[in-house]
């Protein structure tokens, strides 16, 4: 997860910067896959300590000893 958050914040800046640069042309769908992608990084991150907790849970239910 940390690894996550650290390749968001390193790459996310720079690929705007690039973006948003009127010297470099960059299409539409670009822009689009981009911002598309980084969503769903960002949803993924948000969704994730939901998900371990769930699996934690069906862990622990699974492997109870009598």
């Amino acid at each position: 997860m940390v690894n996550d958050i650290i390749v968001i914040s390193i790459y996310a800046p720079r690929t705007y910067d690039i973006i948003d640069n009127e010297n470099i042309n960059v299409s539409d769908g670009y822009k689009h896959e981009f911002r598309f992608a980084l969503g769903m990084c960002i949803s993924n991150l948000l969704l994730k300590p939901f998900s371990i907790f769930f699996i934690y849970r069906e862990y622990c239910k699974t492997s109870v000893t009598d």
